[in-house]
Formats: C-alpha cells, sequence, structure tokens
C-alpha cells in the first residue's frame, strides 16, 4: 500500500528562480517558500499557496468528488492533485513529511503495524477456545470408549 501511495506524488517540479528562470528539480529539493510552476495535466508537487492563475484541480484523490474544483490566487494547493487546465504559479508552503499525502502515508503505515485491542482480546478468547474444545472431544472419546 505504501508503494502505491508513494505513486501519487510527483518525482521533478518546476521551480521560478529569483531572475525568472525555470529549472526542473526534485521534489526533495524544493523548499518552503520556494515558487513553483505547474503546468496543465501536472500534478502539484508540494502544498502551498496559489500566486498567480486560475485553473480547475481534480482532488479527487483525496476528496473522491468527482468534479474538479475551480482555484483562484489565494487559494491552498494540496501536493498529488492534479492542475487540470491552466500554467499556474505556487509558493511552497509544506514540503516532505509536512505534506498531506505523506501524513496519509504515516498514518496507513502506523495502523497496517498495529494490532487494536479488540483483537487482541478475540485471539485471547479464540485461544482458550480452542483448547476447550479440544478437552471437551478428548472427554467425549474417552467416556464413549
Amino acid at each position: 500500500m505504501r508503494c502505491a501511495l508513494l505513486s501519487l506524488a510527483p518525482q521533478t517540479a518546476h521551480r521560478l528562480a529569483d531572475n525568472g528562470a525555470l529549472e526542473e528539480v526534485p521534489v526533495s529539493t524544493i523548499q518552503p517558500g520556494g515558487r513553483l510552476q505547474i503546468r496543465p495535466g501536472e500534478k502539484i508537487p508540494v502544498a502551498g499557496l496559489l500566486e498567480t492563475g486560475t485553473g480547475d484541480v481534480d482532488e479527487s484523490m483525496l476528496t473522491c468528488e468527482a468534479n474538479p474544483r475551480s482555484k483562484q490566487v489565494g487559494d491552498p494547493r494540496i501536493g498529488a492533485t492534479l492542475n487540470l487546465d491552466a500554467v499556474l504559479v505556487m509558493r511552497a508552503q509544506k514540503t516532505g513529511a509536512d505534506t498531506l499525502l505523506a501524513q496519509i502515508i504515516q498514518l496507513v503505515a502506523q495502523a497496517q503495524r498495529s494490532q487494536a485491542p479488540m483483537q487482541r482480546l478475540t485471539d485471547r478468547i479464540a485461544g482458550h477456545f480452542v483448547v476447550g474444545v479440544a478437552v471437551c472431544a478428548g472427554l467425549t472419546f474417552y467416556m464413549g470408549s
């Protein structure tokens, strides 16, 4: 499950330098405050605020809604969602382990590693039940002979 969730996030992003130059960089090198350009059809690499542009974003990976949401300047952007139809510029706010997708991955991994208290109780009761049934079967066999 963890690998499937990680595949939702893009591996690279288009960072805008202070001089206006555009460079493709690994998402892991993006720092909060950095400016990013997201082209139509690209996934939003990190969480941040929209600075320029207006467009629709498919957030169905989080919301399960079929309809895209229109985003305006100042609106928050969620990492790993899909920009549908406009060139957008955003300022990164949360990167790496601080993103919503990273937190979801962490929660899923934690849930997979843990065992619910009710499950532990059920396992203990089932262990005693099996022993009890075996003893009853043995007594029945012994008494019937």
